[in-house]
């Protein structure tokens, strides 16, 4: 189609494609946001006391002792990330998406909206970044750290290693006479001998799901009703908001929660990675009470403060060019790894 300046075009709107990341692991089991403002964070943990039933004694003997509970000082060592872009110089001189054509801001109106777009996106890579080692950690019960310029450091949560299993066989979903709802109901009994917890909500990866789904049982049990605001809703929702679409509320068993989720990423190297592998489910009490940590900021400028997030921007004269960055000293931290499990299901 020829174009000349007399043809006539108005624009329709703007549309982005999404991919802002989703938080569905921060939200529900690391709701919490703490500071340091020192190089290591620690915390306590009480060890359970046992579950023996008092003894029965003559009213007149002695009472026997019994051995108070323990703890256990736990030490991590937040990550450090600090995303960094040179700001083009032709941007400020290019018509912004939406804008009018020929443009109607000027270019250091254009340049201050080119550097918010950075430090957004900045942010999303942080969040990101955190959601998948929330997700590691609920995997494994740990979380490798490693970088092209960071040594690979294992942080260990001490989760019980029964508590991440693999079904092989013809105990996987999938196969005949295997019962779903009874693989989750037995997690669910493990986590409660380990913790006192009892994991009963489940996050399925896609693939996991649609086995599930698949069960003559769950078919029959699966309730998809959800009320709120007096009304009752049918079938999958979004319940992280509009904002939110990639975790899906699909229905309840029992006193089972189950959610649908799972995100993908680029490594370092510019590979696709997966939040949650092929046949992964998740389960996790939801007293777990797991803390987004934030360490000190290494930087004279934050004044060596704890923040979530510094950004900051400078200038170089020869050759001219602007950076801005982003810090921040993040760690998702499980204090209860035992109230939660994962299974690969096939």
């Amino acid at each position: 189609m020829s174009i000349t300046l007399y043809t006539t075009r108005q624009m329709m709107g703007v549309f982005e494609e999404y991919d802002a990341p989703g938080t569905h692991f921060l939200d529900r089991y690391f709701p919490r946001l703490q500071t340091f403002d020192s190089e290591l964070i620690d915390f306590d943990v009480i060890e359970k006391g046992g579950v023996k039933l008092a003894p029965f004694v003559m009213p007149t003997a002695a009472g026997a002792p019994v051995r108070s509970k323990g703890s256990v000082t736990k030490t991590f060592k937040p990550a450090y990330v600090k995303p960094m872009t040179e700001v083009d110089p032709n941007r400020p001189f290019t018509r912004r998406p939406g804008e009018r054509y020929g443009g109607d801001i000027t270019p250091a109106e254009r340049r201050a909206v080119v550097i918010a777009d950075i430090l957004l996106d900045h942010r999303a890579q942080i969040i990101r970044r955190k959601e998948f080692m929330a997700a590691e950690i609920l995997r494994s019960g740990m979380v490798t750290v490693v970088g092209p310029d960071y040594p690979k450091v294992l942080v260990d949560f001490g989760r019980d290693p029964a508590l991440t299993a693999a079904l092989t066989g013809a105990a996987r979903w999938g196969e005949a006479g295997v019962d779903p709802i009874k693989t989750l109901e037995d997690k669910a009994a493990l986590t409660q001998e380990k913790s006192g917890l009892p994991a009963t909500e489940v996050t399925f990866s896609p693939t996991a799901w649609s086995l599930f789904r698949a069960s003559d049982r769950v078919e029959r049990l699966l309730d998809l009703r959800r009320q709120s605001s007096g009304d009752v809703e049918m079938g999958p929702i979004a319940r992280g908001g509009p904002d939110k679409p990639k975790q899906r509320f699909v229905g309840s068993i029992g006193d089972f929660d189950f959610w649908v989720y799972n995100d993908v990423a680029e490594d370092d190297g510019g590979a696709t990675i997966k939040l949650m592998g092929d046949y992964q489910v998740v389960q996790a009490a939801p007293q777990v009470d797991g803390v987004q940590a934030q360490g000190a900021i290494r930087d004279p400028r934050a004044g060596y403060q704890a923040l979530e997030f510094f950004p900051k921007n400078w200038i170089n004269d020869n050759p001219s060019a602007e950076f801005v960055m982003t810090q921040s000293a993040p760690l998702v931290v499980l204090p209860l790894p035992n109230g939660t499990c994962c299974t690969t299901v096939r």
